[in-house]
């Protein structure tokens, strides 16, 4: 598959404090608690508030599914473990424990479809004893390979409404169909 490149007319105001800032608004003990997290999706220089969880305490497992990201992961401070696997074969993964309080993923519903995306909800919430947190981009903002990872292309592209379909909370940054948008979901057990 070759690079692809996509033009985007806008990019959002919008940055990673606007989003922290809604994360403690309503889930904000996902920062101050000592929370077993499962973190989906990350590649050095990209884990969006793995610091701040990390300070409070929690005890994180990544699970990213290009071989060069999990291992660029390996070493540093803030992961008790990472594993090399795909989010759709979750069943047959050893992610080190049964539960996790808080399952996060962060920019990553986009790369699978919707329809895998929500037939994981359900097993995804069972994986977890408190929350499970999903980010994406807001309405259609494409995006190809990046960095030769495949994983990177988005598959799908997300609205509120697709969030009130798997009964999650839904919070929105900026306009839609603009880079950078954030729809920011949860749902609490």
């Amino acid at each position: 598959m070759d690079e692809e490149e996509f033009e985007v007319e806008e990019i959002s105001n919008s940055d990673y404090a606007d989003r922290l800032n809604i994360l403690q608004k309503y889930i904000g003990d996902i920062f101050t608690e000592p929370y077993s997290v499962l973190y989906i999706g990350a590649k050095a220089g990209r884990w969006d508030y793995v610091p701040e969880m990390y300070d409070g305490g929690a005890e994180i497992t990544v699970l990213e599914a290009c071989k060069e990201n999990a291992d660029d992961l390996c070493g540093s401070v803030y992961f008790e473990k990472i594993v090399h696997g795909d989010i759709r074969y979750i069943d047959y993964l050893d992610l080190g424990r049964d539960k996790f309080d808080v399952v996060f993923w962060w920019h990553g519903p986009e790369h699978v479809s919707k329809a895998e995306a929500k037939e994981l909800v359900p097993k995804l919430v069972n994986l977890s004893n408190k929350y499970v947190v999903f980010g994406v981009p807001w309405g259609v903002v494409p995006q190809g390979i990046v960095g030769r990872n495949m994983y990177e292309v988005h598959l799908s592209y997300w609205d509120i409404q697709d969030f009130r379909d798997i009964d999650f909370v839904v919070e929105s940054i900026d306009p839609k169909d603009v880079m950078g948008s954030c729809l920011i979901g949860w749902r609490k057990k």
